[in-house]
C-alpha cells in the first residue's frame, strides 16, 4: 500500500520557476516543507524526539473509530524518509492519523501552516502564490502593531515597524550602506522590541512578494526579510523543522524575479540570503 509519494514527481505550477539545487521545483519543495512541519507537530504532540518512533507513538495514542491493532497490521508509513525529504505525507496518512483525537487538528499544520496562539498561520498560501489571500494575511499581522504606533503611515512603513524602530527603518530605506552593516532586526529583537511570532514573519514574506510585483520598493523589504531569517527567526523555523526548505523557497522566488527583471546582481545576492548553508539546525533532523 503506497501511503506517501515521491516529491520529485510533483509537477511545478509554473515551468518558469527556478529549480532547487537538488533538482526539485518549488511545488515539490513546498510539499516537503509541509510534510516536515506536520511530522514535527506530531513529534511535539506525542513527546517523541526520534522520527523512527512516530508510528508507534501514533498507534499507542487513544483512538476513536479505528482499532490500533488493525491499523498496526496495515499501516507502515515511512516517516523516516519523509523527514529526509524523500517522500511527502499523503491524504491517506493524514486521514489515518486524524482518527486519533489528540492528533486530529495536526493536519491543519499540513494544510494551512504552523500552529500559533490557538490557530494556524496560513504560511503555505504565500508559497502557493495565492496572492488573493495576501492582503488578509498582512492585515492580520498588522494587528500585532503597538496601538496607535502606525497611524497615517503607508503599508510598507507599518510592516517595517513590526520589526524595527522608525529611525532604523528610515536608515535602511535611505542609506544603501546600512544593508551590509549589522543586523538591525536582531538588535531590535534582543532589545525586546518585538516577539518572533510566525504570523509576523508571514506578514513580512507576503508583503515582500507583493513588492516584487508592485510599486513598493523591494530592496529594503528584502534586506529586512533576510535579517529576520538569519536572525530572530532562524531558531523559529528550525523548531518548525523547515529551515532549509524555507531558505531555498525564498531564494528561488527572489532569484527567479530578479533574473526576469534582468537584475543579475540582485539574483546572485539572493542565493546567499535567507539562512545559512551549513548543517540543518532543525532539532529532530
Amino acid at each position: 500500500m503506497t501511503e506517501m509519494t515521491d516529491p520529485n514527481k510533483v509537477d511545478s505550477e509554473d515551468g518558469a520557476e527556478g529549480k532547487h539545487n537538488a533538482g526539485r521545483d518549488r511545488r515539490s519543495l513546498l510539499n516537503i516543507m509541509r510534510s516536515r512541519a506536520y511530522l514535527y507537530e506530531l513529534m511535539r504532540r506525542t513527546n517523541v524526539v526520534d522520527v523512527g518512533k512516530i508510528r508507534k507513538a501514533v498507534l499507542l495514542e487513544g483512538g476513536d473509530s479505528v482499532s490500533s491493532r488493525s491499523l498496526a497490521e496495515t499501516w507502515n508509513p515511512r516517516f523516516d524518509r519523509a523527514i529526509n525529504g524523500n517522500l511527502v505525507i499523503t491524504e491517506q496518512v493524514l486521514n489515518q492519523v486524524s482518527q486519533k483525537k489528540r492528533l486530529a487538528s495536526a493536519r491543519l499544520v499540513h494544510e494551512v501552516g504552523p500552529e500559533e496562539n490557538g490557530g494556524n498561520v496560513p504560511l503555505w498560501a504565500i508559497f502557493e502564490d495565492r496572492f488573493e489571500e495576501f492582503d488578509d494575511i498582512i492585515e492580520s499581522g498588522l494587528r500585532l502593531s503597538k496601538s496607535g504606533s502606525d497611524l497615517g503611515l503607508n503599508r510598507a512603513d507599518r510592516i517595517a515597524l513590526l520589526f524595527l524602530p522608525a529611525d532604523q527603518w528610515h536608515q535602511l530605506r535611505t542609506s544603501p550602506g546600512v544593508a551590509v552593516g549589522p543586523n538591525l532586526v536582531q538588535q531590535a529583537y534582543d532589545a525586546g522590541y518585538f516577539a518572533a511570532d510566525v504570523l509576523r514573519l508571514a506578514t513580512a514574506i507576503a508583503f515582500w512578494r507583493l513588492c516584487l510585483h508592485g510599486a513598493d520598493a523591494w530592496a529594503p523589504i528584502e534586506t529586512l526579510l533576510d535579517w529576520l531569517m538569519v536572525g530572530p527567526y532562524a531558531g523559529v523555523v528550525a523548531n518548525l523543522g523547515i529551515s532549509a526548505e524555507m531558505r531555498d523557497l525564498l531564494r528561488m522566488i527572489a532569484e527567479d524575479h530578479h533574473i526576469q527583471q534582468g537584475n543579475v546582481t540582485a539574483a546572485a545576492r539572493a542565493l546567499t540570503r535567507f539562512g545559512s548553508d551549513g548543517k540543518r539546525a532543525d532539532p529532530f533532523g
